[in-house]
């Protein structure tokens, strides 16, 4: 993939420890989101399954990937991408 450099972005950090901050954290993911939802291209974040099914309300497998899009600032899930085993 030929993509921007990988920039730390601390609202992707796991709060499965702390949930006190869930809230706030998926709040920042979306107004990020959001605030580049007439960027072209796509943005591509790796984080943790606690942040995902937040964002998402799918519990992802391990390795897998949700395909999100921003509509007037919405998310809407638009699949899933699971490793193949085989």
């Amino acid at each position: 993939m030929e993509i921007a450099p990988v920039e730390p972005f601390s609202v992707l950090n796991s709060f499965f420890r702390d949930r006190s901050t869930s809230e706030t954290q998926t709040d920042q993911v979306k107004d990020y989101i959001a605030a580049n939802e007439a960027s072209s291209g796509v943005i591509v974040m790796v984080t943790h399954q606690v942040n995902i099914t937040a964002l998402s309300d799918i519990f992802p497998q391990s390795g897998s990937a949700v395909v999100m899009q921003s509509n007037d600032g919405q998310l809407e899930v638009l699949g899933q991408l699971i490793e193949n085993d085989s």
